[in-house]
């Protein structure tokens, strides 16, 4: 039963754009055309849904700008703090978007699904948990450490 859950979770992104995991053969060579192909079909619905968002962002600031508020003490609080989110969001779709090129530039480079500190292969379910995972988990893990201790 958790084990069920667990792959849920794991697969959680697949589910949102409705693809099927990729189901490996065996002796299958690992990052072989079929699977980068899966995976540009991913990424490249992921970005189209940044970039969809992006628009809708943008329209809806156009129409905030069109209307003129006369707001109250508190109005003015939950006017600013809906601010503040709408511009954290802008920082992470903004960060999400470079982080989709930089793995399309990988996926053309051939490098894709490798890890950029050891060269060891990533896995196949990691990337499709998070197709723009640059890490391997134990140089993930590594660079947690070193974060919280900060070095």
């Amino acid at each position: 039963m958790k084990i069920k859950q667990k792959q849920n979770k794991t697969l959680n992104i697949l589910k949102l754009i409705n693809i099927k995991p990729y189901k490996k053969k065996n002796n299958e060579k690992y990052m072989n055309n079929k699977q980068i192909k899966h995976f540009k079909k991913i990424i490249f619905i992921l970005y189209n849904k940044i970039i969809l968002n992006i628009k809708n962002i943008n329209n809806k600031k156009n129409k905030d700008k069109n209307v003129i508020n006369f707001p109250n003490s508190i109005n003015k609080l939950i006017k600013e703090k809906k601010i503040y989110n709408k511009k954290n969001n802008n920082k992470k779709i903004k960060k999400l978007k470079y982080k989709i090129i930089n793995t399309i530039k990988k996926i053309n480079k051939g490098k894709f699904g490798y890890c950029d500190k050891c060269k060891i292969k990533i896995g196949i379910k990691i990337l499709e948990h998070k197709p723009t995972e640059n890490l391997c988990i134990n140089c993930k893990i590594i660079s947690k450490i070193k974060k919280n201790i900060n070095i």
